[in-house]
């Protein structure tokens, strides 16, 4: 089957700052250092302040963290996994659903084609209980991947792991809304071996 590529998330290059912090302190430090460099370098500032975020977060600076997700939307640079799916999850989990939500409309709206934010979207949705709303992201991902779903072959899902993980989401929300399995639940589960 024909499909359009769409963009794809780089990884992360090696000597970064990928370690994971061994304390509270080392956890403010990076935070405020990615802060930092997201001020001084406008080609990275949403990446810098999405990682900072994240870290101000788990300092336990809720309000930091959002001042810098907030921020990161507002400069609309790249951001490896995509800065909306990252502040629907830091608000998932501080019980603010509909604020999520709402991120995660406004994301829909600009037509992000991030294959990786797509697939993180989903799963995220589906982890916090909104399973309509992940299988139709999931769904969307598809389409964007594929141009359709009516073709798409247990190769193609093979071939893709993207492909591969948003059928997969797709099939969890739809499980979870007991919903019965469709061509691609079934193309799933045979790729899957269940």
């Amino acid at each position: 089957m024909a499909r359009r590529k769409a963009p794809r998330t780089p990884q992360p290059g090696s000597g970064g700052r990928l370690f994971p912090p061994r304390s509270s302190e080392e956890t403010l430090a990076l935070a405020k250092a990615l802060r930092i460099d997201g001020d001084e370098d406008p080609r990275s500032r949403a990446q810098n302040y999405t990682e900072a975020a994240e870290y101000y977060a788990m300092a336990g600076d809720d309000a930091t963290a959002e001042e810098l997700y907030r921020a990161a939307i507002d400069d609309g640079g790249f951001v490896a996994g995509g800065v909306h799916g990252f502040f629907a999850e830091f608000l998932f989990v501080r019980n603010r659903d509909e604020e999520a939500l709402a991120v995660l409309e406004a994301a829909r709206k600009l037509r992000l084609e991030d294959l990786d934010m797509v697939v993180f979207v989903a799963e995220t949705l589906h982890m916090h209980g909104h399973h309509r709303e992940a299988a139709a992201w999931a769904t969307r991902g598809l389409v964007a991947l594929y141009g359709g779903l009516a073709e798409i072959t247990a190769d193609d899902l093979d071939e893709e792991p993207e492909g591969r993980l948003l059928a997969t989401e797709r099939m969890r929300a739809r499980q979870a809304m007991g919903m019965p399995a469709d061509h691609i639940d079934e193309l799933v589960s045979s790729v899957a071996g269940l």
